[in-house]
């Protein structure tokens, strides 16, 4: 077993590969009661094309979210069950690039551990499993219909999004869904649900050499299959736009949302470390637009918007910086945005603030051993890494670096979205 230390703090994370070269990486805190377990594949719902050795290979997007739902399926039932009878409960969730299988625990927390490596390694898949699930995938798809965020947000990422398959929904559309065989499933659990693909996350209360010891012990024996090399295809995304305004209505939408988006190309700035562009932005949106900045008490004040926030994306190449605000006057808050985006420049306090509140923020997430996970979890999917170099990256940025990244944001290059209370006809 190995320690990783966790620069400014006296965290550490203990990690070893089990006997199949699944790596596991673990994070202990006695002082709380419960214990959080993850096993998470590395696919998720952009890997709908693929190659292994040579050939390439196209499933239907939702295939990742699917075979989630269907894992919880065993010979003599639902595993959700067996759980219980451990005191324990379960969960799995689909996202991007990663599926996790977790288990929350205070109890039988080795035995938990055991079954949950024992469910997912488990290739067991009928035809009629996959049509009885259908329905139910299908009805969960419908309902998102009903939700006006969730058809503002898939609006936005296809009129933002050009290639990159994250403009597509990770349960699949209704098509997809209709389309997934017995075939696909079993392909992309062979291909992907492999140790080699796969990665364990434990926080929590526990002895880490027993786990150690329990995870060692369970898959000393297990065998799986030789096979090629498998590689996700990725899109890489284009700078355009596929509109410059959208709007949309709906019923059950009370007031008026914006979302107003700026799209550059992560090959147009003069520092090449995605993570450091990432960070070096919401530096300084949140210095600017954040939620004690003068910009954001100015729109409230004056009730030009009820909320405001900012966010920094990124997808396959794609630099996005959004803003999203509720009000009934868009083009006037659009236009203080624009305003507002010219020259500004962060300052050495508005730095230093941001650095003492990553500080404070940084100390208080070991306090949450869910948060804890979370963060190794999406550390370890972006840089296979367990230890995220956020809070570090934020402590070595200057002023003059940030100031040069944002320089090369494209403002000319943006889209604005609305959705829209659908008005009732008079009768």
């Amino acid at each position: 077993m190995k320690e990783i230390k966790i620069n400014n703090s006296d965290e550490k994370i203990y990690t070893f590969n089990a006997p199949t070269k699944l790596p596991v990486y673990m994070w202990v805190n006695d002082k709380k009661e419960n214990t959080y377990i993850s096993l998470v594949v590395r696919y998720g719902s952009t890997g709908t094309d693929f190659k292994i050795g040579n050939v390439t290979y196209n499933v239907p997007t939702g295939v990742a979210h699917y075979l989630e739902h269907i894992k919880f399926h065993v010979k003599d039932g639902e595993i959700s069950d067996q759980f219980l009878d451990l005191g324990c409960d379960t969960n799995a969730y689909t996202s991007l690039r990663e599926t996790v299988f977790e288990v929350f625990a205070n109890n039988n927390i080795y035995d938990a551990t055991r079954l949950l490596l024992n469910f997912v390694y488990e290739e067991y898949f009928t035809k009629k499993m996959i049509e009885d699930e259908r329905g139910i995938i299908l009805e969960e798809a419908n309902s998102s219909k009903d939700n006006p965020s969730y058809v503002f947000y898939m609006e936005y990422l296809k009129n933002y999004l050009v290639n990159s398959n994250v403009r597509n929904p990770v349960i699949g559309t209704e098509k997809d869904i209709k389309q997934i065989t017995l075939g696909d499933i079993q392909l992309i659990y062979n291909s992907f649900y492999r140790p080699e693909n796969m990665f364990m996350v434990i926080t929590g209360n526990f002895d880490p050499k027993k786990m150690e010891e329990i995870i060692c012990d369970n898959e000393k024996n297990r065998e799986f299959k030789p096979i090629k090399t498998v590689k996700v295809i990725e899109k890489i995304e284009k700078k355009d736009l596929n509109t410059k305004k959208y709007s949309i209505k709906s019923k059950a939408c009370i007031n008026t949302t914006a979302r107003l988006s700026f799209k550059t190309m992560l090959k147009e700035f003069k520092c090449k470390d995605k993570d450091t562009i990432l960070t070096a932005l919401r530096c300084i949106l949140s210095a600017k637009f954040g939620s004690t900045s003068d910009f954001n008490e100015h729109l409230l004040q004056n009730n030009f918007a009820t909320y405001f926030y900012d966010s920094v994306l990124y997808d396959d190449g794609a630099v996005g910086i959004d803003f999203c605000f509720q009000t009934e006057e868009v083009d006037k808050v659009k236009k203080l945005i624009l305003k507002e985006l010219k020259d500004i420049k962060i300052t050495k306090e508005e730095l230093k603030r941001i650095q003492t509140v990553s500080d404070a923020n940084f100390i208080m997430k070991f306090d949450n051993i869910y948060n804890v996970a979370a963060s190794m979890i999406t550390s370890l999917i972006e840089n296979n890494d367990p230890v995220s170099k956020t809070n570090q990256i934020i402590k070595n940025l200057t002023v003059e670096k940030i100031n040069e990244i944002y320089s090369h944001v494209d403002l000319n290059n943006y889209m604005i979205g609305t959705l829209k209370p659908e008005k009732k006809e008079a009768k």
